[in-house]
């Protein structure tokens, strides 16, 4: 038994650590889920700056489909592409036990790469990431062209989850 002084080890503590860790999950539903994470907090933090305000000052009770309304208001294709993802996400997340979270994944990822699926798990994995990476850059490219109310965000952790 641990001492109570003594504090649990961290089993990740630091980003090689994480990454390495995150390599070694092969489950697509698992990646899928936390790209969607990722995701979330770049829709959160450019609806923060396009309302002039941190992202700590948004609603914790404001759900992704409404962050993402608000933050693409204007920009109903980048919207419709991020609604794909949101829809995968939600049939990952709600109904783990099924099997109909992989062709929500397809539609996304074709709607934004207009690439084939794979039947290769790796293969997946690689066209899920690329997906995910596009869909933010178009979309910190989209909403760039409005005006800004302060420094564009732009979340350092999406990028790392390769």
């Amino acid at each position: 038994m641990q001492n109570s002084k003594q504090k649990a080890k961290n089993p990740i503590d630091s980003a090689a650590e994480f990454l390495a860790a995150q390599r070694s999950i092969d489950d697509l539903r698992l990646h899928a889920l936390l790209w969607f994470n990722a995701f979330e907090e770049q829709v959160r933090s450019i609806l923060a700056w396009r309302l002039g305000c941190g992202d700590r000052a948004l609603p914790g009770w404001m759900h992704s489909s409404q962050a993402l309304d608000l933050a693409l208001l204007g920009h109903e294709c980048l919207r419709s592409k991020a609604q794909k993802f949101i829809e995968a996400r939600n049939s990952i997340a709600h109904k783990f036990h099924e099997t109909t979270y992989e062709k929500k994944l397809q539609e996304f990822c074709h709607e934004v790469l207009q690439e084939s699926w794979p039947t290769e798990e790796n293969r997946k994995l690689e066209i899920l990431s690329g997906a995910v990476r596009r869909l933010a850059v178009e979309i910190a490219c989209g909403v760039n062209e409005t005006p800004p109310r302060g420094d564009f965000p732009f979340p350092q952790g999406l990028f790392e989850l390769d």
